[in-house]
């Protein structure tokens, strides 16, 4: 998803989430919001909610209501039926971003600015 700043790829994401969880389409703890900068630098973690569902780090257990919101880095490993993510530009390992893009057993949404978007479209690294 093609967006043209950061404060619209979070309330992308935010939208997506709300609309995902509001549908019944897909549980809180279900999805994952992963982000390619440090969780502490990633204001859509610091908020109470996001689309209904209390962000929590990898580390907390998974719960109703609850959604995963870290870094990529930290997901390695781990899997989600969604994976939302955003802050790609901070995406520039190739294993990292193949960590990112490979997470999600149903549904990736990648939300960013067109240059990032494009480098992620021609490859790893590319």
């Amino acid at each position: 998803i093609e967006v043209r700043s950061q404060e619209q790829a979070y309330a992308n994401a935010t939208a997506f989430v709300a609309d995902l969880i509001k549908t019944s389409q897909l549980e809180a703890s279900e999805i994952a919001i992963l982000t390619g900068r440090a969780r502490e630098r990633c204001p859509l973690f610091g908020q109470a909610q996001i689309g209904g569902a209390v962000p929590i780090s990898v580390s907390e257990p998974r719960g109703k209501n609850r959604i995963w919101c870290d870094t990529a880095r930290r997901f390695k490993g781990l899997e989600a039926k969604c994976v939302v993510l955003v802050d790609i530009d901070q995406l520039v390992e190739d294993e990292l971003i193949y960590v990112a893009l490979s997470r999600p057993s149903l549904l990736l949404r990648v939300i960013g600015v067109r240059p990032d978007i494009q480098r992620l479209k021609g490859g790893l690294g590319g």
